[in-house]
């Protein structure tokens, strides 16, 4: 775990060049983990970016490689360390729709070498990395620049990421995207749309730069339907009916992403006793008055 964190600061390291409002924002389970952290436990697999360009493969595909040969040549790495990459793969998603995607899975490990009396030894340590580049959503709300201290490398990483509001609005959006295609909403939505919503709740009284735009959530979340075309009466009849989440399957679904998801991690704003039933209704109540104006 430690290598594959080492790893995704090294490429965030030297995304940086890149984070610019006509190229990539990032966004997704990285981003959300700082903001609701100390408050909310949130594990993060995998980096998340919005390519704010038209759908290009090939012109992608050359950043992401440059950024992987410039982590080989870090200045993080020590002498006697390197990084050695066994699969490099990109892969097409939703090729065929009005939002394309990417994903870039590495597979590989650090080599640490030792000399001891002109012995040499030879340790690897190996990561998993993926990252999601996404085409074609929009940014309704202006994305913000934030200076994260990355605590393995010892250094801040400026990078560009999608404010609070509009994070909130492709959360809320992604919670019932599915539904009307006979797929079912993930409790790791549910779960990061009750963290931000709490932890606006807690830093907003004090940290401006953390305060919803409730008239912004507004469109940001109508354009994000418009983006997928997805069918909000559809999407949500659930939600608005008050059966959301109220299945005697929920309860198993809910203990699966407390073992798996969060590893029964708990912190003071989110106990151990805390009811499912209490967080899908945080939840509802927040999202409700918003899906009713789309």
């Amino acid at each position: 775990m430690k290598q594959s964190n080492m790893f995704q600061e090294l490429f965030l390291y030297y995304a940086q060049p890149y984070f610019q409002p006509n190229l990539f924002i990032l966004r997704g389970s990285f981003v959300t983990k700082q903001w609701v952290s100390p408050y909310f436990i949130r594990h993060s697999q995998d980096i998340d970016f919005l390519a704010n360009f038209p759908y290009n493969k090939s012109f992608t595909l050359d950043i992401f490689n440059h950024i992987l040969e410039n982590i080989k040549k870090s200045e993080f790495l020590m002498f006697e360390n390197q990084i050695i990459y066994d699969e490099i793969t990109f892969q097409d998603t939703w090729i065929e729709s009005s939002v394309p995607s990417l994903k870039l899975i590495v597979k590989g490990f650090f080599e640490n070498t030792s000399f001891e009396n002109t012995i040499k030894t030879s340790t690897k340590e190996y990561f998993d990395f993926s990252a999601d580049i996404a085409f074609g959503d929009t940014l309704v709300d202006v994305p913000v620049i934030w200076n994260y201290h990355a605590p393995l490398l010892n250094t801040n990483i400026s990078m560009l990421v999608a404010s609070h509001t509009q994070a909130l609005a492709w959360k809320i959006h992604g919670l019932v995207e599915f539904y009307e295609k006979g797929y079912r909403w993930q409790f790791k939505d549910v779960y990061d749309i009750y963290a931000i919503c709490k932890t606006l709740e807690l830093k907003g009284k004090t940290d401006i730069f953390f305060e919803l735009k409730e008239n912004t959530l507004e469109k940001c979340l109508k354009q994000a339907f418009l983006d997928k075309k997805t069918d909000v009466r559809l999407s949500c009849k659930k939600i608005f009916d008050g059966s959301f989440g109220q299945s005697t399957k929920t309860t198993k679904q809910w203990t699966k992403f407390l073992e798996i998801n969060l590893q029964h991690q708990f912190t003071t704003h989110f106990p151990p006793n805390i009811s499912h039933l209490e967080v899908i209704k945080n939840v509802c109540d927040f999202i409700l008055p918003y899906l009713r104006k789309i």
